[in-house]
């Protein structure tokens, strides 16, 4: 083996560390024109974490061409939001205070590992990790998500009056 082909296989072993990886989320990131407008490694990473994994899985399945590669990603997305839902489905009220961090912890776990594999793995998969791209506004899927949890809000609320009456 050459030392170029040496330093080939290093380099590759590092673009596949999971720090380097998340590390490099914004690098591929132009302004030019004629770059494909995508929505970012990061933007797909911050709804993953912060909202649900599925909808980094949507915004990821936006940017990827191929119909089947796309049911796959959304596919997986829901399995992350059933294993979620399910997850949420213990009842809080009944853990310890300990019991409750541990509880918060594995969720917000849950959504990075969700983030880590929208945003680095099925990323480099389906669109490449050296495409480089024009990053896509975030602002109405956003306002869309907002605008779902308005109306999902109001619809518990409308539920809860019609159980138990106004007091």
């Amino acid at each position: 083996m050459t030392k170029l082909e040496i330093e080939k296989k290093q380099e590759i072993k590092k673009k596949d560390n999971f720090f380097y990886s998340i590390e490099s989320l914004g690098k591929n990131v132009v302004i030019d024109p004629n770059a494909p407008l995508l929505y970012s490694q990061i933007a797909i990473l911050a709804f993953s974490i912060f909202l649900n994994p599925f909808l980094g899985a949507v915004l990821l399945a936006m940017n990827i061409d191929n119909k089947s590669n796309k049911i796959k990603v959304i596919g997986v997305g829901v399995l992350f939001l059933f294993a979620l839902v399910c997850f949420f489905l213990i009842p809080d009220y009944y853990l310890s205070s300990f019991a409750r961090n541990v509880y918060y912890f594995v969720i917000f776990v849950g959504s990075f590992v969700g983030g880590y594999v929208f945003s680095v793995v099925f990323w480099n998969k389906y669109i490449g990790r050296e495409t480089k791209y024009r990053a896509k506004p975030i602002w109405i899927p956003l306002i869309i998500f907002i605008l779902f949890m308005l109306c999902l809000i109001v619809a518990i609320l409308l539920l809860y009056v019609s159980i138990h009456g106004l007091r």
